[in-house]
């Protein structure tokens, strides 16, 4: 039996009503017919206050419904992808400073370079993870808060990728000067999932 089909059947047993199960969950008892009716699922969070509620065990709750354990898995991920993403955006912002820095010649070239190169490895991991496929991770994001970042690493990129082409044109081109122009272009490139547009392409 699936979950929806059980929580309507044990919520009754306990005759108890849509908005008696709502109060006590701290939802909308819309949010508890949608559930009653499959048009969607709870998260975990939800679920095991439910099983508290009614006194029965997770397993009775997850185990006979597929589309209840996939949403369960996938919110999962979602989670884990959320937690490495904070922390890939604090090492971008970190390394941008640390890139920032050697174009006042603070560091000794050899230096400079690595952290160029570690940097634009960065970069090229960090798009990846900002691919199309993984934009879910940003529904629970505000708009102020996905433009925010957004645009912040858009200016970024552009003004290493205007230093870039402004050093090819004076000084020629080398490996350290192409990788600031490289990393100016992929910071732009980047930014391209995170901006609230995409929320509703979906």
């Amino acid at each position: 039996m699936n979950f929806s089909k059980q929580l309507h059947q044990i919520r009754l047993a306990h005759q108890m009503t849509q908005v008696n199960l709502a109060e006590q969950l701290h939802v909308s008892r819309h949010t508890v017919s949608n559930w009653e009716n499959d048009r969607n699922l709870p998260d975990l969070e939800m679920v095991t206050r439910i099983a508290r509620i009614f006194e029965v065990s997770l397993d009775t709750l997850i185990l006979d419904d597929p589309k209840l354990n996939e949403k369960l898995i996938q919110d999962s991920k979602i989670s884990r992808h959320q937690m490495i993403m904070a922390v890939m955006t604090t090492a971008v912002a970190m390394m941008s400073g640390m890139a920032a820095t050697t174009l006042f010649g603070f560091f000794p070239q050899w230096l400079a370079r690595l952290i160029w190169w570690s940097y634009v490895a960065v970069l090229f991991l960090f798009s990846y993870m900002l691919s199309p496929k993984s934009v879910g991770i940003f529904a629970d994001w505000s708009v102020l808060s996905r433009s925010l970042i957004a645009g912040g690493f858009s200016v970024f990129g552009l003004i290493f990728l205007l230093i870039g082409i402004v050093l090819i044109a004076v000084q020629g081109v080398d490996l350290q000067v192409l990788l600031i122009t490289l990393s100016g272009l992929v910071t732009i490139l980047m930014t391209k999932p995170v901006w609230p547009r995409h929320q509703h392409a979906r």
